[in-house]
């Protein structure tokens, strides 16, 4: 696997709007029949060799940030909970969603610190950071899957989740009270591939850019 430039798209809801930009800019051999998480496409944008990797969303700014790949395509939600260092380019402007407070419909008149005093999350750093503005106490549960799920079986007292149509927490029994932050699609880079790259990373950024300025 080599390329001049390698991009590491993110797997799942920002998976088709990714390689549909890329294809509307000139990239040519993402038109996979199936393109799925471990897939490496050898694609070309005008002279320039691309390599794009369909990974784990929460593995993209690993990726970018260890040098295994020079640019990234990953949610702000995924990007603001990583400790890597990576250089944040631009906002793509699709995958939109927010994270948001939620509880129990019984608790949604009244919030305080009084009565949320537990939150379960997959987002500990970006919940932590919210409480803190507040001056709440607040014990964080961090859990990887089924977050909605944690009040009605006593583990919690509240839940900071994804939300985009807010159907699975209606489905939980919770409400949306609070937007803790507006999330979106990020183009992320590596700091030393512009450095080692330039010219080509200049490339696939301007063209991202042209195409965001179009639409």
């Amino acid at each position: 696997m080599s390329a001049d430039v390698v991009i590491a798209l993110s797997k799942g809801r920002l998976q088709e709007p990714s390689i549909k930009l890329f294809t509307a800019g000139g990239v040519q051999g993402l038109k996979l029949q199936r393109f799925v998480a471990g897939t490496w496409a050898d694609c070309v944008l005008g002279n320039l060799n691309l390599g794009i990797l369909l990974i784990r969303d929460d593995d993209v700014p690993t990726y970018v940030a260890r040098g295994a790949a020079d640019l990234g395509v990953v949610g702000k939600d995924v990007l603001d909970e990583t400790t890597e260092e990576v250089v944040e380019i631009l906002d793509l402007g699709f995958g939109q969603c927010r994270l948001s407070l939620a509880v129990p419909l019984d608790q949604q008149d009244g919030l305080s610190n009084g009565n949320i005093r537990r939150v379960a999350t997959k987002y500990p750093r970006t919940a932590e950071q919210f409480f803190r503005t507040l001056s709440w106490q607040v014990q964080i549960i961090k859990l990887h899957g089924a977050v909605e799920i944690a009040p009605a079986l006593g583990l919690s007292d509240a839940v900071v989740d994804l939300v985009s149509t807010g159907r699975t927490l209606k489905e939980s029994g919770l409400v949306e009270v609070q937007v803790v932050k507006e999330c979106s699609a990020r183009l992320i880079g590596n700091r030393a591939s512009f450095r080692l790259k330039s010219s080509g990373l200049k490339i696939v950024v301007d063209m991202l850019r042209g195409q965001l300025e179009a639409n």
